[in-house]
């Protein structure tokens, strides 16, 4: 007998044992005694769950805005009101000065309250990423443009032609926080694989539009890049006789409408339609001037975003991470 037979023998012997042991035990042991039920504890009651825009849960409608003062406050209001007025449902639309408190609005209403928000691009982009919101609308201008030209000058000594020539360069800006002069152009750097902290040598902040473009034309700054429109406005024929414009355009969405996902479709219909309404009316072309600088509202469509979101894909930026 080898001894991994021998094993299995002695193996199987012992368990043979203890269940022989098992069977003497269960024969030996007394009948059961009987024993009360023990009475259950009833559940705490919860609380009912409340509908999406009623009067104890309003829906939030936060819009990225740098508009402050009585015509921003009117136009609030009118647009609360015609929401409110179209719907039935409770909307609270309130002012914030940046993307991040709206996207951390749109991803908090998982468990917390409704919410709508008017992002810029790159919020939208970060309310994609996250998974936190559906795109309801696009901002147009007077003409129907969803989107504004942005492009790259530069002074006509700096020799800069292209986006590869602004290595080792000097840049104008009207501040870290400009979304038109720095932060998309920081990222349309990125996407071209410029990282402007590398690329550039220097920045520098300049009170306005008119001083960018002067500061271009006369050399103290080699590039900046601003909205086609405001180049256009802010550049006379001296100057623009100094400027180089670098070939390379970008179109910018002028803004994004953003619904948490967590909002049930009849209600993002119901607000969709009246948002529809609202910005066909005088008050609503009113109220978008004010707060977004926009003229109209367009409903999104599939792949209405598709090119500024492969724009966002080559910049290699981890968007779920935005901060805003």
């Amino acid at each position: 007998m080898s001894a991994r037979t021998g094993w299995l023998i002695s193996a199987l012997l012992l368990m043979s044992g203890a269940l022989a042991a098992c069977r003497n035990a269960s024969a030996a042991a007394p009948p059961p005694t009987l024993t009360p039920t023990p009475m259950s504890t009833p559940l705490a009651t919860l609380p009912p769950t409340l509908a999406p825009g009623s009067a104890d849960n309003p829906i939030r409608f936060l819009i990225v805005s740098d508009t402050t003062g009585r015509a921003a406050n009117a136009a609030v209001a009118a647009l609360a009101d015609a929401l409110q007025a179209e719907t039935g449902l409770t909307v609270d639309v309130a002012l914030v000065s940046s993307d991040r408190d709206a996207v951390e609005a749109l991803c908090n209403a998982f468990d917390g309250p409704p919410a709508l928000a008017l992002v810029s691009a790159p919020g939208y982009s970060a309310a994609a990423a996250l998974n936190c919101g559906l795109p309801l609308f696009l901002l147009s201008d007077d003409v129907d443009s969803v989107s504004r030209e942005l492009v790259f000058i530069a002074s006509g000594e700096s020799g800069i032609s292209s986006l590869a020539g602004l290595a080792g360069s000097t840049f104008c800006r009207l501040s870290a926080n400009d979304l038109m002069t720095w932060q998309v152009p920081a990222l349309w750097m990125l996407a071209d694989g410029l990282p402007p902290t590398s690329t550039l040598i220097a920045v520098t902040d300049v009170p306005s539009l008119d001083a960018l473009v002067e500061q271009v034309a006369s050399g103290d700054c080699d590039a900046a890049a601003l909205a086609l429109d405001d180049f256009e406005r802010s550049g006379t024929p001296e100057l623009e006789a100094d400027i180089t414009r670098l070939p390379s355009t970008l179109d910018l969405p002028l803004g994004v409408v953003v619904a948490a996902r967590e909002l049930p479709l009849g209600v993002r219909e119901a607000i969709s339609e009246a948002l529809s309404v609202f910005g066909r009316t005088a008050a609503g072309a009113d109220a978008l001037e004010t707060l977004a600088g926009a003229a109209g509202i367009v409903p999104y469509t599939a792949d209405a975003l598709a090119d500024w979101d492969g724009f966002i894909a080559r910049t290699g930026i981890d968007f779920a991470s935005f901060q805003g």
